[in-house]
């Protein structure tokens, strides 16, 4: 029994020598994380655009980001910054890469300290039941007395309240790996983010170097516009004008080849049409009732007088004349 309990506070130190030296990781990842805000952030004092296309270029020239080529590709996107503010965003970027190397090795020892501990915890507590069933078959026994119910009952409540600690750290077991997942999915979405912006940022870059070419375009034009033309120059024009005439004799060419090839087929249909239905007798010229009926209520005066004609020179007589407009009467 007393090495038992010896085990014990052993096992308790050396978690107290873990849970001291975590404290003290705690106090180092603190001092790179403020190390790494003094230093500008992840953004190493930069807007995150600017930094986003300092790193496509860092990876354009292979993260060498020493030699001369990088710094004058970086002086060329950004033009509005100096060689002293390129080379101090390098020096800032060096010195982040170096904390957060440090702080991911740091996390690294903190999580191994973290797991050893419940992994202390655990077995203390599994050495503690052990214990506890060994003490029980040994008390049953012997004759319980008064004051050794009580000692078990002292015990029985430790043991209750090492198994709620138990039960605690499963629970916080549990809740760390949902954090884990919640962050492996805000990571994703982070980077989802991230590549929609950097593909926003190439289109806009896109835009702006295509605007700044046809400025370019434009001003070079006004300048060949403005300069006297020469005899090559003439010549070359005319070359080009006369090239720009053939291919339009050409396009027009081939397109009434076209219209040709279309109405000699619409005639060959047309033709086949006509053989096809030669046998039916056309009947287009036949007068209609409705035809006859209108001629013979247009025409006929004795079929009353709602169908005779209206015409520019008066309404017909029945007598067969034409009545006379006011206007015209007398002349």
């Amino acid at each position: 029994m007393l090495a038992a309990d010896a085990e014990e506070v052993r096992v308790g130190k050396e978690i107290d020598e873990i849970d001291r030296r975590m404290d003290r990781l705690k106090a180092k990842i603190r001092e790179v994380d403020e190390a790494v805000a003094s230093n500008g952030g992840k953004n190493c004092g930069w807007t995150a655009e600017d930094h986003a296309s300092f790193l496509r270029l860092r990876t354009k020239h292979g993260n060498n980001v020493r030699k001369q080529a990088f710094l004058n590709d970086a002086l060329v996107n950004f033009g509005y910054m100096t060689e002293e503010d390129v080379r101090s965003h390098i020096e800032r970027f060096t010195t982040w890469g170096t904390l957060e190397a440090e702080k991911k090795e740091l996390l690294e020892e903190y999580s191994k300290l973290k797991e050893e501990k419940k992994a202390k915890q655990l077995a203390l507590l599994k050495k503690e039941e052990e214990t506890k069933k060994t003490k029980v078959t040994e008390e049953k026994k012997k004759v319980v007395t008064k004051e050794e119910m009580e000692e078990r009952k002292k015990k029985l409540e430790e043991w209750k309240r090492r198994k709620t600690a138990t039960v605690e750290i499963e629970q916080e077991k549990r809740v760390k790996e949902e954090l884990e997942k919640k962050k492996e999915r805000e990571e994703k979405e982070k980077a989802r983010k991230e590549a929609l912006a950097r593909q926003v940022a190439e289109y806009k870059e896109m835009k702006e170097i295509q605007k700044i070419k046809e400025a370019e375009r434009e001003e070079f034009k006004r300048a060949v516009e403005k300069k006297p033309l020469g005899q090559g120059d003439l010549e070359r024009l005319k070359m080009r004008e006369d090239s720009l005439v053939r291919k339009k004799q050409e396009t027009l060419a081939q397109r009434q080849a076209k219209d040709l090839e279309k109405k000699e087929r619409e005639q060959k249909l047309m033709e086949q049409r006509k053989h096809n239905f030669a046998y039916v007798p056309s009947k287009l010229d036949n007068p209609t009732k409705a035809s006859a009926s209108a001629k013979r209520d247009k025409f006929d005066p004795r079929e009353g007088t709602a169908g005779r004609a209206a015409t520019f020179g008066g309404v017909l007589l029945p007598g067969g004349g034409r009545r006379v407009p006011n206007w015209r009467q007398g002349m």
